[in-house]
């Protein structure tokens, strides 16, 4: 795909982020993800805990069968892709029927699960495009997040604000680790905490490449690694991974380095504007 397509496609899921209902983001809230909407629910989980929101992150099933029948949950807020996820519709019934406060973010879902949803007088139903729905979802965890008081949301509202010239800035920023990304035939995302969100949606972009997801928390997994690695820390975390750098040096491991210095509320939209132009593609 072109790269002018794909800035065009970015652009699209950013502004129809903006359109996408914020939830009120309760404390004690917890955050239901399936297997591909997981990008999007921890960006959102990394978003809220920076910002100091008391918060839960688990799968569909987790949620549903060890959280929400015994304990009291502020708020839920389920976060699926796929077009019949059974899953997401249990979890988010079970949270209803329980009076819990329930948000369900998807696009539009099968006509049946669809009618299953709206019998819920406390459960909303946030729909998002089609499109490039889990890039939507990401670039609204950012949009969500951004609220809060004193010097550091003053800051986020205004890049926020400006957040349709996201990909500008990306392009200016990485540009040359983004060219070299794109051209390996093969590779192994390695990521920091923080930027898991980011890395997990490389490798939705880049199916056909990207071999394994490592953490820098498993360092033993690099002895494995026989492509080139692309990797993605934020700033304040790298300190803690020396050990991992040394690794990486001893080793020889060929490295695309795409390292962000910027808010955590803000870093895994950049990332997956990154990752979807080095697949060139969203999704």
């Amino acid at each position: 795909m072109l790269s002018s397509d794909v800035e065009n496609q970015v652009k699209e899921a950013i502004e129809a982020a903006g359109s996408v209902q914020k939830p009120k983001l309760l404390d004690d809230m917890l955050i239901t993800y399936s297997y591909d909407s997981l990008p999007a629910a921890r960006a959102l989980y990394i978003s809220l805990v920076s910002s100091g929101v008391r918060v839960a992150l688990a799968s569909h099933t987790e949620a549903s069968t060890l959280i929400i029948p015994y304990r009291d949950v502020g708020e839920v807020v389920v976060m699926s892709v796929s077009s019949k996820d059974s899953r997401a519709i249990r979890v988010a019934e079970e949270a209803a029927m329980m009076g819990t406060l329930t948000y369900f973010v998807a696009p539009p879902m099968d006509e049946t699960l669809e009618a299953r949803l709206s019998r819920h007088d406390n459960l909303e139903r946030l729909v998002v495009s089609p499109r490039a729905p889990l890039l939507t979802m990401m670039a609204a965890a950012t949009l969500w997040s951004s609220d809060l008081k004193g010097p550091r949301g003053t800051r986020l509202r205004a890049e926020v604000a400006d957040i349709n010239n996201s990909i500008t800035w990306v392009l200016s920023r990485y540009g040359k680790e983004i060219g070299e990304a794109s051209r390996l035939s093969n590779f192994t995302a390695l990521y920091g905490p923080s930027l898991a969100p980011g890395s997990l949606y490389l490798c939705r972009v880049c199916a056909d490449r990207c071999r394994d997801t490592i953490s820098m928390d498993e360092p033993d997994r690099l002895s494995k690694v026989g492509d080139a690695l692309v990797q993605m820390i934020s700033t304040v975390e790298e300190h803690d991974y020396m050990d991992v750098e040394l690794e990486i040096r001893l080793r020889r491991l060929s490295r695309v380095k795409l390292e962000f210095n910027v808010d955590p509320i803000t870093a895994n939209l950049y990332a997956a504007i990154a990752a979807s132009l080095i697949g060139g593609r969203t999704a």
